[in-house]
């Protein structure tokens, strides 16, 4: 498939930049968020202890991801109406 500016839809296109420039900015957001404490240890700390946070921090993530992958399966079996009783 080629793209071609004559079979352009720019009214699609304007309407996907519209609706895709909110989350690209939230996300860039929190992107930002968290890796801004980085950015201001480099002014105080030595890049040897920055390692050891980053890799603290990235291990923690990996932890929270596992634990958050379970909460979404419990989650979906007790989605049911009285199904609790079957989670065990």
């Amino acid at each position: 498939m080629r793209l071609n500016l004559i079979n352009l839809d720019f009214k699609v296109a304007s309407r996907a930049i519209k609706f895709g420039i909110f989350p690209m900015l939230s996300t860039l957001l929190i992107t930002s968020n968290y890796r801004v404490d980085v950015i201001i240890m480099k002014q105080f700390l030595d890049y040897r202890e920055i390692g050891y946070y980053i890799v603290g921090v990235e291990l923690a993530n990996k932890v929270w991801l596992i634990s958050n992958a379970f909460k979404e399966v419990v989650f979906s079996k007790t989605a049911k109406k009285d199904s609790i009783f079957n989670v065990k």
